[in-house]
């Protein structure tokens, strides 16, 4: 695309400090890090067997998963999985802890 010009990133600003529960829940990912899931503000909610699904997958994996979610907790939600109805996500993309980032 010739035309196009890249513009990535502009929007970002360094993070800023957790609020101390999403921070005392990052440290306690170890070495394992972080993962960061938030389908934004257009997905709601999903269907109930799908958000299923999701947890039981993010529940097998060492790391501790933030994920922006509304609904009912998924019968499947591990131990390491904290769902939060917002989150500063700048300031979690941010964190040396987080490894990965999981959008629409």
């Amino acid at each position: 695309m010739p035309n196009v010009v890249y513009m990535g990133g502009f929007q970002c600003k360094p993070a800023k400090p957790l609020p101390e529960h999403l921070e005392e829940f990052a440290q306690s990912s170890g070495e394992h890090g972080l993962i960061i899931m938030s389908l934004g503000t257009f997905i709601a909610e999903l269907p109930p067997d799908l958000a299923d699904e999701i947890a039981a997958a993010f529940a097998k994996l060492p790391q501790k998963v933030i994920w922006r979610y509304k609904g009912a907790k998924p019968a499947t939600l591990g131990n390491n999985t904290l769902l939060v109805d917002w989150m500063p996500q700048n300031d979690l993309l941010g964190h040396p802890k987080t490894k990965l980032f999981v959008a629409h």
